[in-house]
């Protein structure tokens, strides 16, 4: 049993449980009264309808699961298929849901919370006061404040008895339900049945906007999947099954809340106008009297109280596995070493959810935009399983072939409804569309560089991400003399992660107007290519070969980048003349719009025999996605020792320098790799110095930007007089992700 498996201690009915736990309570008492008072009894179609959404989006979230079962969910799936700022932007809209959900579910509890405390005041000391807006407002604010400070505190604080007890109280419900609609005449239970559907299936439409949050939960499954066992199995079943013990709680209930006969006048919709936040007790009051009024109460309290805690826990959650990704601040990943929390990404994510509540004062606005931003969620989770599907297909299940058609209607399902809840609560869509615009220009301007590191050093430890997200990479080899041909393929299998299919060779005969001597070139240029071909089967590398005829090599070589559209140009050298450099080798890197990859190497030198590693660096970021993929890929294939040095003025270096330094280096290497810091005027002899102790000197270019030379002369200068191998590298400013 691998180690990943030992650690997996959920068991199935333990994630069935996790799911009807987050699902089962809140939802249905925030918003009953919501509900009813858009669609009337037709309210049951519309919880109805959002049940098979949620069935379809569970069948996508359980396939995905699958392939990958790890903890994350949705942010976690988007990062296998989508760049670094797709992901971001999925990432951010989880995030979002999650605290807009928690901004649902914080007013919720100050709805039915503010009522009891009323109760006992009046009762305790005679005192009578009128519930206000902000009474509900900042009980929410104070429970929030007062969740954060139990989750800095400790890690698992507990909660299953608020899930416990509030099924009991559910139960309780039911069964006095039953027994008014057994003891009842027909007449009496169905009366208020008419009308069905009093605004129309629009009024249908609007309810399932406003309560789609209430069948929320099921994807916490997925999210927690690293740590369930058997998740191939158990994930999806578990999903689907807490939706269905959900929808069996829910549909009876809603039955319950229409038929029980009312005093006359008073009808569900009559209720839930004039109880929006608590319809459910009110009906109970009817039902078991001034019991069945404080049972629901305090199962709202306690619905409402484990839906926050559950989705305070899940958005710092989900803050922390963006900020280990650096598409949030890396800060929020910061762990309590005493404690074990994540105090940062839990404060800033109760901070939201507070600024969201005096944005969301209302249980029918906050229930419509965590709604629509759920929507938005789900349909992105359908949209990266279809496109998991078309890049990456795996086994072919029955369940598989169920989910490639599901996901599609699932997909168009979650769209339609969203945009439709965006006109509908006009309010909700600005919300969110602000909150993607803020999402957007924070990238921009303070995530992206890092984010863009991290995930290049994703892509370099797993090379499946280039399959699973789509990209073409072809690797462009020139070749001259076939002794460098392992040496170059091998650093072509560390440069790009699909070398086998896309590497070329290329081998450019230079014609004259002699067509004799044009035939004697193509004949030992195609003896050179064979060899080159023999030399790349010996070590298992299979690239593909091509061989050209043009007067102009270097011309040809960026026709053919062009026409193949190459990705990185690795060209073996001996020695760095900075004159040629600039005006051939920076113009065609320059013009074919390439990453650019040069090697000095003795013959016979292979990337795999390198066991010590250094990578000297200035501090800036140039080159640095391109180095992390390639040092993470090299790490992947056998350990190293990675030393980055820097060479600072004696005169000493500023604090902010150092902190920008570590922070590349961290970014770039996760394997804990020795950072030298040397402090000498001349730095060329330094680097020279030093590199003797090492197998391989990985050194950056200026990035390559058109009227910006990538070649100076210290470059030059260390290199031709450092003896160990060395790689240069180059990334050009187009291909940036």
């Amino acid at each position: 049993m691998s180690k990943a498996e030992r650690e997996r201690t959920m068991s199935f009915w333990g994630a069935v449980s996790l799911g009807v736990g987050a699902i089962v309570g809140g939802g249905i008492l925030a918003l009953a009264g919501p509900a009813f008072h858009l669609a009337g009894p037709a309210a049951i179609i519309a919880f109805s309808l959002n049940g098979v959404i949620a069935l379809i989006t569970a069948i996508s979230f359980g396939e995905m699961s699958k392939r990958f079962p790890e903890s994350g969910g949705t942010y976690t799936f988007a990062k296998k298929i989508f760049p670094v700022r797709t992901a971001f932007s999925v990432g951010w809209v989880v995030w979002f849901a999650s605290l807009v959900a928690a901004t649902l579910y914080a007013v919720g509890t100050g709805a039915f919370l503010v009522p009891i405390m009323e109760h006992l005041v009046r009762a305790t000391s005679g005192i009578d006061f009128q519930i206000q807006n902000w009474h509900v407002t900042g009980t929410a604010i104070l429970v929030t404040i007062i969740f954060n400070l139990i989750l800095n505190l400790k890690r698992n604080p507990g909660g299953e008895w608020m899930s416990l007890a509030k099924v009991i109280c559910f139960a309780i419900l039911i069964l006095f339900g039953i027994y008014i609609f057994t003891s009842n005449p027909l007449e009496a239970t169905t009366r208020d049945f008419t009308p069905f559907m009093p605004n129309g299936f629009s009024g249908v439409l609007q309810a399932m906007g406003v309560t789609f949050i209430a069948l929320q939960g099921f994807d916490l499954i997925s999210a927690a999947g690293g740590d369930i066992k058997d998740p191939k199995k158990n994930i999806s079943k578990a999903m689907i099954i807490s939706l269905l013990i959900a929808l069996a709680v829910y549909i009876p209930i809603l039955f319950i809340l229409v038929g029980t006969p009312k005093p006359q006048g008073m009808d569900i919709v009559f209720l839930s106008q004039t109880y929006p936040e608590t319809v459910v007790a009110q009906v109970a009051k009817i039902m078991m009297g001034s019991f069945g009024y404080w049972l629901i109460m305090i199962a709202g309290v306690l619905s409402m109280l484990s839906a926050l805690f559950a989705n305070v826990i899940a958005s710092s959650k989900i803050a922390v596995s963006m900020a280990y990704d650096r598409t949030l601040p890396v800060l929020l990943a910061h762990r309590n070493p005493d404690r074990k929390t994540y105090r940062h990404a839990t404060t800033i994510s109760c901070i939201f959810i507070i600024m969201l509540l005096l944005l969301l004062s209302d249980v029918t606005l906050a229930g419509a935009a965590s709604s629509l931003i759920f929507l938005l969620s789900f349909m992105l989770a359908h949209l990266i399983y279809i496109i998991m599907e078309k890049r990456a297909p795996g086994e072919v299940t029955k369940m598989t072939k169920v989910s490639r058609v599901t996901s599609r209607i699932g997909f168009v399902c979650c769209l339609s409804l969203s945009l439709y809840q965006g006109f509908q609560a006009p309010k909700a869509g600005i919300l969110v569309l602000a909150w993607l615009v803020i999402g957007a220009i924070f990238y921009m301007l303070f995530l992206s560089q890092r984010a863009r590191i991290a995930d290049a050093q994703s892509e370099g430890s797993n090379p499946e991400l280039i399959r699973l997200r789509g990209k073409k990479s072809l690797a462009l080899v020139p070749i001259a003399n076939p002794n460098n041909t392992k040496a170059l393929l091998s650093v072509a299998s560390s440069l790009n992660s699909e070398y086998e299919d896309s590497t070329m060779l290329l081998s450019v005969v230079k014609t004259t107007d002699n067509k004799e001597e044009n035939m004697q070139r193509a004949q030992v240029t195609q003896e050179i290519l064979q060899k080159c071909i023999e030399l790349a089967l010996e070590e298992d590398y299979y690239p593909e070969s091509l061989i050209t005829m043009a007067p102009n090599p270097w011309a040809e070589i960026l026709r053919t980048s062009a026409f193949y559209d190459a990705s990185i140009l690795i060209m073996g050298v001996k020695e760095l003349n900075i004159h040629v450099l600039n005006n051939q080798v920076s113009d065609l890197a320059l013009r074919t719009r390439t990453d650019l990859a040069l090697l000095r190497s003795p013959e016979g030198w292979r990337v795999k025999q390198c066991k010590k590693v250094l990578i000297p660096v200035s501090g800036g970021i140039q080159n640095s996605e391109m180095r992390a993929r390639f040092l993470n890929r090299l790490y992947s294939q056998h350990p190293l020792e990675i030393t980055y040095l820097s060479v600072q003025s004696p005169e000493g270096t500023s604090r902010y320098l150092m902190r920008n330094l570590t922070n590349l280096i961290k970014d770039e290497c996760p394997y804990s790799p020795e950072i030298r810091i040397e402090y000498e005027v001349n730095v060329a002899s330094t680097i020279q110095a030093i590199s003797k102790e090492f197998d391989l000197v990985v050194m950056g270019l200026q990035e390559i930007k058109p009227g910006q030379p990538m070649f100076s002369e210290m470059i030059c200068d260390i290199v031709n007089h450092i003896e160990s191998p060395f790689i240069l590298l180059a990334q050009h400013s187009h291909r940036g992700h």
